[in-house]
């Protein structure tokens, strides 16, 4: 892994278990996401080898509050008290909402709790010196998800908002149908930006994000119709965090994983049947098999490519 150059004053980690970083060698230094707790001492290496110090810098900002985006801003912070962090002020509603539910904690990440110094709203601007950061809310993925442009460039920094030909997993927390017009509305919006590159929270930069806007919101309209596809979508990433941390796992395992979880989510999956749920799980299993995400052995299911490939190989 080495430190990639987007321009003169941006660079980014690609991730692995971690998110994307992207740092900013500004007048105020600064990182859009700070990755995974148990990769952070090896990234400040990657970047410390590059001449850039993750532990100096003034701003870490957030593009939402996932362990494999967040969860290194705690270590960051004992290390530097001075270091501001920026992120939504939905993020407290969202973490306790998380908790209260417990859904999914096989394959989550867990963070060391963090404290947002400057909460953002919609349009609020973050000036680094050389480049200046327009937060826009883009609910649907987290409510606490934000992306940032910089409009001079065409850049925006989209965390796990969008990916390329990919819908995001919706929030879990509220019905379904609200969590797609959520992330319909936030597509709407950064389409409305003369967009010319997206770097996403895993993966490649996309460098056509308004077509790929447009595709994904042909998408969203058929899940908005057909709510089983929008399900399937959202559970086919957690499968593969199941069998990344559980190689070998039986199918039975997996299904058991996959109902359990499901009845802690009840918004979520409003109206829909303990039989028709079994039939979901058994159409997850048969995608995972058929995207090539996990190979089957019989009764036993194991990762058969990196982790996030199938979001992180697509160049566009």
């Amino acid at each position: 892994m080495q430190i990639e150059k987007i321009d003169d004053k941006i660079y980014f980690l690609r991730g692995s278990r971690s998110s994307n970083i992207y740092y900013f060698d500004c007048e105020k230094k600064a990182i859009i996401d700070t990755g995974h707790p148990d990769e952070i001492e090896n990234n400040i290496k990657i970047f410390k080898d590059a001449g850039f110090q993750l532990e100096k810098v003034d701003y870490i900002i957030n593009t939402h509050s996932h362990g494999d985006h967040n969860g290194a801003n705690a270590f960051l912070k004992k290390i530097n008290p001075n270091i501001k962090i920026f992120g939504s002020p939905n993020t407290e509603e969202y973490q306790n909402i998380r908790k209260k539910t417990d859904t999914l904690k096989e394959v989550e990440d867990e963070f060391e709790p963090y404290q947002i110094d400057i909460k953002l709203n919609d349009k609020d601007k973050i000036n680094l010196g050389e480049y200046t950061l327009e937060a826009i809310e883009t609910k649907g993925h987290t409510r606490d998800s934000i992306s940032y442009y910089i409009e001079e460039k065409g850049y925006i920094f989209s965390g796990d908002t969008f990916y390329y030909r990919v819908i995001t997993q919706l929030e879990y927390y509220q019905s379904i149908k609200k969590s797609i017009a959520e992330l319909t509305e936030t597509y709407d919006k950064l389409k409305k930006n003369p967009l010319k590159l997206m770097f996403t929270g895993h993966g490649e930069p996309i460098k056509n994000p308004i077509e790929n806007l447009e595709f994904c919101l042909r998408k969203l309209k058929k899940f908005q119709t057909d709510n089983d596809m929008a399900l399937i979508n959202n559970l086919i990433p957690s499968v593969e965090f199941f069998v990344y941390r559980n190689q070998g796992v039986s199918k039975e395992k997996v299904k058991e994983f996959l109902m359990k979880n499901l009845s802690k989510i009840e918004l979520f999956i409003t109206g829909y049947e303990h039989e028709k749920l079994l039939r979901i799980v058994e159409k997850i299993l048969a995608m995972v098999r058929m995207l090539n995400m996990v190979k089957f052995e019989g009764e036993n299911l194991y990762l058969n490519n990196k982790l996030n490939e199938y979001i992180g190989i697509i160049k566009v």
